[in-house]
């Protein structure tokens, strides 16, 4: 069964039996579907772990850095920590949004009509590998590269630093209306 599988590939396509003769290339169908919900059933928790791990993740990660801003003291750090925020807050909708497909097990499928249950097993074993391979795709490493960029373009541009550049950020106007302290340095001095 298992040569078959390596040979051939878990999820390649579509299968169906032949009429009456409840076998594929040779394997019963009935073992190749038992083999597809045992290897469903062996990811899940891996897949139920990366979920709630990541999810958990990005979930601090906003909270932490959307109390970083509102803590901040100084145009910069605020600066940081939105941009740092937005970028965790995106990330977990993207984890809910689009879960691991495998972290049901075979549950999604152990209720379905035996047509059917063959070819949407198949199916989740192939979104589950296609996910599994995105994290070294180059697609995946270029949106973390333009998310980071356009996020130290927000900062250069309303950072203090900004201002160095001919950009004003609408937060420095609200800013210094609450230093009240009038030893502390204004926005108007180097």
């Amino acid at each position: 069964m298992a040569s078959w599988l390596a040979i051939n590939g878990a999820g390649a396509g579509l299968v169906t039996a032949g009429p009456g003769t409840g076998t594929f290339n040779g394997v019963d169908v009935q073992q190749r579907q038992e083999f597809i919900e045992e290897r469903l059933d062996d990811g899940r928790r891996h897949a139920g772990y990366w979920q709630k791990g990541w999810s958990g993740f990005y979930s601090a990660s906003a909270a932490a850095q959307t109390f970083m801003w509102l803590d901040a003291d100084n145009n910069d750090d605020s600066i940081n920590a939105v941009v740092g925020a937005v970028k965790s807050a995106g990330a977990l909708v993207d984890i809910l949004l689009r879960p691991m497909p495998g972290r049901q097990g075979a549950d999604k499928i152990r209720n379905l009509p035996a047509k059917q249950r063959l070819s949407k097993g198949e199916e989740l074993i192939d979104q589950t590998a296609q996910r599994a391979q995105e994290r070294t795709a180059g697609k995946s490493h270029l949106k973390g590269i333009g998310v980071n960029l356009l996020g130290g373009m927000v900062i250069a541009a309303f950072g203090d630093g900004g201002r160095r550049c001919g950009f004003h950020s609408p937060w420095h106007s609200h800013r210094r209306d609450l230093h009240l302290d009038p030893t502390l340095p204004t926005d108007s001095e180097p």
